[in-house]
């Protein structure tokens, strides 16, 4: 058996695919924002459900980054969270809302759940602490074992 007939016959095997997109392209978005990527995700998103038709493909949200002195960063995180949502309901994917665990009381980013502020780079980190990969192992292992409807998808 080749390895593309091999890979063939595991991506129509796959029952649940995972993806999350990063944030670090969004960073960069002042001039064009975030409809510039809009064409990019339909495509890759397209291509997911062609190569791996049988499986239900979970697309994450991107978490709270900290705006570091800039508000525009934290616009492109949810302009882009929209964009995920609205694409995930027009190619029928379910959307998974990992933003929303990460805010605290307030609507603000949870700092218990990142590190602590770098002094030597003076800026917080974008990605979760130990406890807020906790949040989001749980958030995972629900949606892996689960066999009913996720109650965080397309509407």
């Amino acid at each position: 058996m080749t390895y593309c007939a091999l890979l063939i016959r595991l991506l129509l095997k796959i029952a649940k695919l995972f993806v999350c997109v990063g944030t670090n392209d969004i960073r960069n978005c002042h001039a064009r924002g975030i409809n510039h990527l809009k064409s990019p995700l339909q495509n890759f998103l397209s291509k997911i459900k062609l190569l791996a038709p049988n499986a239900r493909i979970y697309i994450q949200s991107l978490l709270p980054i900290p705006a570091n002195g800039n508000r525009f960063c934290e616009r492109n995180v949810l302009a882009m969270n929209h964009l995920l949502y609205n694409l995930c309901s027009k190619y029928k994917l379910y959307f998974v809302d990992a933003f929303s665990p990460f805010l605290n009381y307030y609507g603000n980013r949870n700092l218990r759940l990142f590190p602590k502020w770098d002094e030597n780079k003076k800026y917080f980190d974008i990605h979760p602490n130990s406890k807020g990969m906790g949040v989001l192992a749980r958030q995972y292992i629900f949606l892996i074992h689960s066999k009913w409807f996720n109650p965080m998808a397309y509407n």
